[in-house]
């Protein structure tokens, strides 16, 4: 046999097992990139629970919820605020009228008796 034709019975024999092989190496990859992909569609599709959009609503509603109660804190705090503020004020009115009637009896008091 010339090296020609044993080339060509090597390749004859040979091509198409690695076709073969290739072609089965490549299902197999395109099965495992399909079965990811079924896996994270799953994942994303809302599924009444345990996927993560499911899981991402849940958290998109407490986040609101959670918002609403800041609100609800901030408008009571606010109030708060203003309460004390009257307060304060209220403190100052009652120690100015308490000093102003001191004042007034001390004054009184340094007065000199009458007899009647």
């Amino acid at each position: 046999m010339t090296s020609q034709v044993l080339i060509a019975l090597i390749t004859s024999v040979i091509g198409p097992a690695v076709m073969v092989f290739l072609q089965q190496r490549t299902r197999r990859e395109v099965q495992s990139v399909a079965d990811r992909t079924d896996k994270a569609v799953a994942e994303l599709t809302p599924n009444h629970g345990s996927s993560v959009k499911d899981q991402l609503s849940r958290i998109e509603a407490q986040q609101s919820e959670q918002g609403r109660a800041l609100v609800r804190v901030e408008t009571a705090q606010g109030q708060a605020s203003r309460d004390i503020g009257g307060l304060r004020e209220e403190i100052r009115t009652e120690r100015d009228e308490r000093l102003d009637l001191a004042g007034r009896v001390g004054a009184l008091e340094r007065r000199p008796r009458t007899r009647t």
